[in-house]
C-alpha cells in the first residue's frame, strides 16, 4: 500500500512538473477546484508580446454558455484557445470589432493566448457572463483605450498599469475583484466601478486620487465617475465601493462642480457630508 502511494504521488508531481492536464479530470472538477488551482499557472504568463486570459469553462447548462470578448482594433490576430485548436480574426476597420467566440467541450481551465497586431487593439470587452476568467495579461495592448468587463466572474487584481492610453475603463459587478492597477500615466474622462463589494478601499482612493490628478493635470472635463454599490444607479442610495475617503470624497465633489463631471451618486450628497463633517447628522 506504501508503494503504490509513493508511486500516486510521483506520478502527480511529473504531471505537474511537465504541465500535463488530463482531459477525463477536467470534466469532473468543479468551478471551485478549477479557480482554486495554483496561480503560478497563469500569473507566469506576462509576456509583454502575448495577450493572454485565464478563462473558466464552468458546466455548461444552455446553448448559449459560451466565451465570449469584444475586441476593437485594425489588422490581424492570432487566438490559441488552449485546447489545441486556434483561429485567425481580422479586425477590420477598428470601428466594430469581432468577437472572439469559442465553446469548449469539457470544464476547466484554458489559457487563451492572442499574438498579432496586439498594439493596435484599442478595445476590450466583456459582460453578462461571457468569457469568465481569473487572470488576464493586459501588458501587450499598448494602444488600449477602453476595457470594459462587467457582470462576470474575474480575477482578484486587474492589472492596467501598462496601458497608459486608456481613456474608458468600465469594471462593474465583478464580486472577486479587489485590486485595480492604473498606469502613472493615462487620459481617463471615463470610470465606472459600480457594485464591486470586494474593492478595497485603498484601492478606490487610488483610484479616484489617479482620475482626479489627471483631470486636473490635463483639464478634462464633462467626464464621468460612477462609484456606487449599485450598478444601476437610481438615486435611491448613496452607498458607495470601498467606501472612498473624505479626502477622496472632496476630489469627486471637484470633479463635479468645477469640471462638471457627472459623478454618482451625486456630491455634494448626505454621504458626502457626514464623511466631510462627521458632526452632522
Amino acid at each position: 500500500m506504501k508503494t503504490l502511494f509513493r508511486m500516486s504521488v510521483m506520478l502527480l508531481l511529473a504531471c505537474s512538473f511537465q504541465n500535463c492536464q488530463d482531459p477525463a479530470f477536467e470534466s469532473v472538477e468543479s468551478d471551485v477546484n478549477v479557480r482554486a488551482k495554483s496561480s503560478k499557472q497563469t500569473k507566469l504568463q506576462k509576456d509583454k508580446h502575448v495577450f493572454t486570459i485565464s478563462h473558466i469553462a464552468p458546466v455548461y447548462t444552455s446553448p448559449w454558455d459560451q466565451f465570449v470578448t469584444t475586441v476593437v482594433g485594425t489588422g490581424t490576430i492570432h487566438v490559441a484557445w488552449g485546447d489545441g485548436t486556434s483561429e485567425n480574426y481580422d479586425l477590420g476597420s477598428g470601428v466594430y470589432g469581432v468577437e472572439l467566440m469559442r465553446r469548449y467541450n469539457s470544464p476547466g481551465r484554458y489559457l487563451i493566448a492572442i499574438t498579432g497586431d496586439l498594439k493596435n487593439i484599442t478595445r476590450v470587452s466583456s459582460s453578462y457572463g461571457e468569457g469568465p476568467f481569473d487572470d488576464i495579461n493586459l501588458r501587450p495592448l499598448t494602444g488600449l483605450k477602453v476595457f470594459g468587463v462587467s457582470n462576470i466572474s474575474g480575477p482578484d487584481v486587474i492589472d492596467l498599469s501598462h496601458n497608459k492610453n486608456l481613456e474608458v475603463l468600465a469594471l462593474n459587478d465583478i464580486s472577486e475583484l479587489r485590486e485595480i492597477r492604473l498606469p502613472k500615466q493615462h487620459s481617463l474622462h471615463s470610470v465606472s466601478i459600480a457594485a464591486n463589494t470586494s474593492l478595497t478601499a485603498a484601492t478606490v482612493d487610488a483610484l479616484i486620487n489617479s482620475v482626479y490628478n489627471t483631470a486636473v493635470k490635463k483639464q478634462i472635463s464633462w467626464g464621468f465617475f460612477q462609484v456606487t454599490v449599485d450598478q444601476m444607479y437610481d438615486g435611491t442610495s448613496n452607498d458607495m465601493v470601498g467606501p472612498p475617503s473624505g479626502n477622496s470624497i472632496s476630489q469627486l465633489t471637484e470633479l463635479q462642480n468645477t469640471y462638471n463631471w457627472q459623478v454618482y451618486p451625486y456630491m455634494p450628497s448626505p454621504v458626502a457630508d457626514n464623511l466631510l463633517n462627521p458632526q452632522i447628522k
